[in-house]
């Protein structure tokens, strides 16, 4: 793997900050100063946008939601500009091009990225699109049903639970005639698989985790049929990432099961994540700490280091007695352990604090001090 070069910048007007935000979206990032208002440093350090806002919140789609003294919301670009001028109650971030937004008299619609609104404000409560279907409360049954991105009811409001639709399916409830369980719905409102759950989770590439009375786990595919068994214990089991899910059984000991219910990794880790970019963190019974792939081969040994994460744009954080550093995919510590906190790297980008409590953005792609 070639070697990246890693630059260290001061953040600046540091002694004014209160809070920071660790992660970069669209190479800025959320900071808070000692007077409660919020701004945004780039990936040298430097306050791009001013602190202004008296509330705001990362980017998403291009633009943030900000709010003015005056507890209006409105929309800024990366440059700070106000894309979408300062008149709601509360603004949304963007999902799949339109934002849920809330007017004077308190209901909810969305707007495009000009400002347009597409789907008049009308409901008392609204979730966001995905899967171009976004859930609405009706006012007056006060149950939930579905639109489409041009305002359409494609399912009536008949549900008092009513989850995001993801793979083309959505978890729903309906109290008054089923009690507390649950089934899905397609996006035509037909009951694809009936109310039987005690919880239900997203469908994510073609599964979804299901709890039953007793709290144990299992997974469905879409057709409703029971793909795993109901044999793991609650919040013990994962989503699927690279084909794998993480679940541990009641010895206390980790593994990794594919779609078909194999145990493709053995019940053998102490501790243990999902798979990120195709490698996990586990810990052995010996208590150290390892990544493997998702044959469960062991990838990089790491006995020196008291804790390690998931790797995110190809770094992994680790720790040992020095402090919090980086390595890449190869082991090789691309960032020496010497701060006190840190976090992720993200968009290639990372923000570190030292033992004298001086905050620095570690950026890749441009060398200017030895980190």
């Amino acid at each position: 793997m070639q070697k990246q070069e890693i630059g260290q910048f001061l953040i600046e007007d540091q002694n004014d900050i209160l809070i920071i935000n660790w992660l970069f979206f669209d190479g800025l990032a959320l900071e808070k100063n000692k007077k409660g208002l919020y701004g945004y440093i780039d990936t040298e350090g430097k306050l791009k946008i001013p602190w202004q806002y008296k509330e705001a919140y990362q980017f998403y789609e291009g633009l943030a939601r900000v709010q003015n003294k005056e507890g209006l919301w409105g929309y800024i670009d990366t440059e700070g500009n106000l894309k979408i001028p300062y008149q709601y109650k509360y603004g949304a971030d963007f999902h799949e091009g339109l934002a849920l937004v809330k007017i004077e008299n308190g209901l909810y619609g969305y707007i495009d990225k000009e400002g347009n609104p597409i789907v008049e404000c009308q409901y008392d409560l609204a979730g966001d699109f995905h899967d171009g279907m976004a859930n609405v409360l009706d006012n007056q049954s006060r149950l939930w049903g579905y639109i489409d991105k041009e305002g359409n009811q494609i399912i009536e409001c008949q549900y008092d639970l009513a989850g995001d639709f993801h793979d083309g399916m959505a978890e729903v409830g309906n109290s008054k005639k089923w009690g507390r369980l649950l089934g899905y719905i397609d996006k035509n409102g037909k009951l694809v698989i009936p109310y039987q759950y005690y919880n239900a989770w997203d469908f994510r590439n073609g599964m979804a985790r299901v709890g039953n009375s007793h709290g144990l786990e299992g997974y469905i595919n879409k057709k409703g049929t029971m793909i795993l068994p109901y044999q793991y214990n609650f919040l013990c089991a994962s989503n699927f990432q690279n084909g794998l899910a993480l679940v541990k059984i009641e010895k206390g000991l980790y593994g990794y099961i594919d779609k078909e219910g194999n145990l493709k990794i053995p019940y053998q880790y102490k501790q243990a994540t999902s798979f990120y970019e195709d490698l996990a963190c586990v810990q052995n019974k010996e208590g150290l700490w390892e990544y493997i792939d998702t044959e469960g081969n062991l990838k990089i040994l790491c006995p020196d280091y008291k804790d390690i994460y998931p790797f995110w744009d190809d770094f992994a954080l680790v720790k040992n007695n020095k402090g919090y550093g980086y390595i890449d995919k190869d082991g090789d510590q691309v960032v020496q352990c010497q701060y006190k906190d840190a976090h992720y790297f993200h968009n290639n980008a990372s923000i570190v604090v030292d033992n004298n409590n001086n905050k620095f953005v570690l950026r890749k792609g441009i060398k200017n001090i030895s980190v």
